[in-house]
C-alpha cells in the first residue's frame, strides 16, 4: 500500500471546510452554513442528492444501458454523503471516498442517521490506494474542479481503470469560466498570497482564514484521450452551468462505458 502523499494546499482547505462547515463546503448557499442549518436546510441538502443521482440514472438508461443495475459504485470527492446515500439505495454496496478525514466522519454519521448499511468510507489520495476492486458504477460530481488539472486528469485515468467491463463511469468536469480579465487577476492574487485572501475574508466578512476554493477548468481533449486509452465510450454528454462569486462556470457531465478488451478495435488501424 503506498503511503499519503503531502497534502497540498487545496487539499487542506477541504480540511477547513470539513471541520468547520462542511455542508457549505459541499453546496455553496448560505442556508448550507453551519450556523444556519435548519433541519429543513438538511433535508433540503439531502433531497438535491437524490434528486440528481435519479436524473443520472434516467440519463444512463436513457443513452448508455438501458440495462443498467450496479453491483458495486465508488463515489469520489462524496463530501457528507449527499450523492452516496443515494448511491447506496442504487448498488449492492458502494465505497465513499473524500480527500478530507474530517468530511467522510460527518459522511458516516449520516450513513447512520439514514440507515445506510452497505457503504465503506475510503480516504482518498492521488492513486486511489485505499480503494478495493473495481467497480461497476463510478460517479463523481462537483469535484475535480477544485482539483489542478494535471493532476486531475491522473486521478480520473486511475478511476477509468477501476471500472468493470461493461461498468458506467459518471464524471462532471468544468471547462470555462465567464469572467473578466479583473476577475481573474483578484483569484489569482487570493491563490497565490494567503494575506490576500484573508484581506478578501474580512472584506467580504467570512472568518479571515477560511481557504479560497480553488476552480480549475479542464481542457476536454485530456479528458477525451484520458477516455479513449482507458477503452471507454463516451456515450452522451449533459452540459452544466453554475454560478459562482462574480462568475458564470461552464462545465459537462460525461457519460462512459467501459468497453470488453475482446471487441475493442481502434479506428486509426
Amino acid at each position: 500500500m503506498r503511503e499519503h502523499p503531502v497534502k497540498s494546499r487545496g487539499d487542506k482547505s477541504w480540511d477547513f471546510y470539513g471541520s468547520r462547515d462542511p455542508y457549505f463546503g459541499v453546496l455553496t448557499s448560505s442556508i448550507y452554513h453551519q450556523a444556519n442549518l435548519t433541519s429543513e436546510a438538511r433535508r433540503d441538502f439531502f433531497e438535491t442528492g437524490t434528486n440528481h443521482m435519479l436524473e443520472v440514472v434516467d440519463s444512463i438508461k436513457a443513452h448508455v444501458d438501458s440495462s443498467f443495475e450496479p453491483a458495486r459504485g465508488l463515489d469520489f470527492g462524496c463530501g457528507v454523503g449527499r450523492l452516496a446515500i443515494p448511491m447506496a439505495s442504487l448498488c449492492k454496496s458502494i465505497v465513499a471516498v473524500d480527500v478530507s478525514e474530517s468530511m467522510l466522519e460527518e459522511a458516516k454519521e449520516n450513513f447512520r442517521i439514514q440507515g445506510i448499511t452497505n457503504a465503506e468510507l475510503a480516504v482518498s489520495d492521488d492513486h486511489l490506494s485505499l480503494i478495493p476492486g473495481k467497480f461497476d458504477f463510478i460517479n463523481s460530481y462537483l469535484v475535480f474542479q477544485h482539483i489542478p488539472r494535471k493532476r486531475g486528469v491522473a486521478i480520473f485515468a486511475r478511476l477509468l481503470s477501476l471500472l468493470n467491463d461493461g461498468g458506467v463511469g459518471v464524471f462532471h468536469f468544468t471547462y470555462h469560466r465567464d469572467s473578466s480579465s479583473l476577475h481573474r487577476l483578484i483569484y489569482w492574487v487570493r491563490k497565490s498570497l494567503p494575506l490576500a485572501n484573508r484581506l478578501v475574508n474580512l472584506l467580504l466578512r467570512r472568518p479571515s482564514r477560511q481557504p479560497m476554493m480553488e476552480m480549475n477548468e479542464y481542457q476536454l481533449n485530456d479528458v477525451l484521450r484520458a477516455l479513449q486509452e482507458a477503452k471507454c465510450d463516451l456515450s452522451h454528454i449533459d452540459f452544466s452551468i453554475h454560478s459562482g462569486l462574480y462568475v458564470s462556470v461552464l462545465g459537462v457531465m460525461i457519460f462512459c462505458q467501459k468497453k470488453e478488451a475482446k471487441t475493442w478495435t481502434s479506428r486509426a488501424e
